[in-house]
């Protein structure tokens, strides 16, 4: 198994902020394979140290008027999760929640008899004496409240769960809980958000290039792993350029198998994420699916798929619907991370690494994945259904 350039760069970085074993776990790369990309780094790169004592990895880097990744993302974190105050009788009674109605008849019981306040509120006078008996224990949505807000503390990332996702994640902690209950809560604590932009298209087809047939016709459905790949590019502004994002998916598990990143969208750094999804998987014989864009009909590409024993598959013309699972992912990634931070202000390098470790740590290893069995995670659910760990 061989892993690219980039990928050892950004993993030995991660070691050097968290420590090789950890590092080893999120990356699910195994320990011994990054202590090794650690020891060829001190004998091939000298140490690029200043006087002043600054870090040759781009994320321990301090310049004036810079934070750190744990930082600049715990306050994006924060802000999503602040919560919206709701006024509570603006309603008529029989509108409004029964245990506030408790609490107010509560607050003026020493003015009214009981009989009298639960009569106007339209409460028993039975259910008002469980609720004195009851108080001061935590209710059950205050329970479940609880058990989300873990969930949303595990990671940054977490805070853009809508209530399915949700609902899958206290499923794996033993936690059930109907739909509409979930939607209700996370809506009173101001964990729903709604989507703020829609991404541009990028592709430039080439009118010259040979029709290829199109072997998916929208089946995104596999079943068993690298039997179907999905791949495109998307862009990304940043202060010193616009990054250019090109991953490789597995529609078996949503399983991003690889990615590259450069600054320009040239055939070469498609071929580069080829080379590196079949460094890492067993993939030939896979079918490759792609947009027409100059790139993938260019005959390097295609070389470059025939000696990697991948059949190719294009998408029709103006026919985004083709490609759709692998927009909804450059859709997620935008949500959740790149759309969240100001990455026109941010350099590149920095940007590469923060996609880096959404793609490889949070969204292959942790992020609960709807369409998997149990909202599994891509790598969880391909290790779960075959054993085969990268």
């Amino acid at each position: 198994m061989s892993y690219e350039k980039s990928f050892k760069e950004e993993a030995v970085c991660l070691s050097d902020e968290i420590g090789v074993k950890k590092a080893a776990e999120q990356l699910g790369v195994p320990y011994y394979t990054l202590a090794d990309w650690r020891q060829q780094r001190k004998r091939t790169a000298p140490r690029l140290m200043s006087a002043a004592g600054t870090s040759a990895c781009r994320l321990t880097r301090r310049s004036s008027g810079s934070t750190s990744w744990k930082k600049r993302t715990a306050s994006f974190s924060v802000q999503m999760r602040s919560c919206r105050r709701h006024s509570i009788f603006r309603k008529k009674p029989e509108e409004v929640r029964a245990r506030l109605r408790y609490a107010f008849a509560e607050e003026r019981v020493g003015k009214w008899p009981v009989t009298a306040l639960c009569r106007a509120l339209e409460l028993s006078e039975s259910g008002y004496y469980r609720y004195l008996k009851r108080k001061g224990k935590p209710s059950r949505d205050e329970l479940l409240s609880g058990e989300m807000q873990k969930i949303l503390d595990e990671s940054p990332y977490n805070d853009n769960y809508g209530a399915r996702r949700m609902q899958l994640a206290l499923a794996q902690r033993g936690v059930s809980c109907g739909l509409r209950r979930l939607t209700r809560l996370m809506r009173e604590h101001g964990w729903l958000h709604e989507r703020r932009r829609r991404p541009k298209g990028l592709t430039k087809p080439d009118p010259q290039a040979m029709a290829a047939e199109n072997l998916l016709h929208q089946d995104f459905s596999a079943d068993r792993p690298w039997q179907k790949l999905l791949t495109d590019i998307t862009q990304i502004k940043c202060a010193d350029g616009k990054l250019y994002i090109s991953p490789i998916m597995d529609c078996f598990n949503g399983e991003i198998l690889s990615l590259c990143m450069a600054g320009n969208m040239r055939k070469e750094l498609c071929i580069e994420t080829l080379k590196a999804a079949v460094g890492r998987f067993p993939i030939r014989g896979a079918i490759l699916h792609s947009d027409r864009g100059s790139q993938y009909t260019s005959a390097a590409f295609r070389q470059g798929l025939k000696n990697c024993g991948v059949i190719q598959s294009l998408s029709g013309v103006a026919h985004c619907y083709d490609n759709a699972r692998m927009e909804s992912f450059f859709a997620t990634l935008k949500k959740e991370l790149l759309y969240r931070i100001p990455t026109y202000r941010m350099a590149m390098g920095e940007v590469k690494t923060m996609v880096f470790r959404y793609v490889f740590i949070y969204y292959n290893q942790y992020r609960v994945y709807t369409s998997n069995p149990g909202g599994l995670s891509p790598a969880a659910f391909r290790i779960s259904a075959i054993g085969y760990a990268a």
